[in-house]
């Protein structure tokens, strides 16, 4: 193993941890709201995939194979994982960004509509003060 393996080696484990570290600011946010099933399955699904990769990344660092000591087959086969949980991941985080935004269009519906209700009421309550306005100075005969 050269020098550029041992580097393209740690570049993989670089970009490993930089997804848990991104998600994991992420999970800082979703725990601060209400959450609903969707959301929480996708979240588990990612914990579970960052818990497979830092079980491997481990097992990497422990074996030795970033430091050089590791066989031209066992390197391809640490890359080949390390792709795969990359990929993985990947499609994990774009169902968490597209269920994020169902969530968001949800809520701005909801806020609208109940603006909208708002609304309505303010109306009618502006109505029937009109009403009863108009009633104590031209009280019906």
């Amino acid at each position: 193993m050269d020098i550029k393996d041992v580097n393209a080696s740690y570049d993989a484990l670089g970009d490993l941890l930089e997804l848990i570290e991104n998600f994991l600011r992420r999970l800082n946010i979703c725990t601060k709201v209400q959450s609903t099933t969707a959301m929480t399955e996708t979240v588990v699904k990612i914990l579970v995939e960052l818990l497979a990769t830092l079980a491997l990344a481990i097992q990497q660092v422990k074996r030795g194979r970033l430091k050089g000591t590791s066989k031209v087959r066992e390197e391809a086969s640490w890359r080949k994982d390390v792709e795969a949980l990359l990929q993985k991941l990947d499609r994990l985080t774009q169902v968490e960004s597209r269920t994020t935004a169902a969530l968001t269009l949800d809520v701005v519906h909801t806020v609208v509509k109940n603006m909208g209700e708002v609304t309505e009421n303010e109306k009618a309550l502006a109505d029937d003060i009109r009403q009863i306005l108009c009633d104590s100075v031209n009280p019906p005969v």
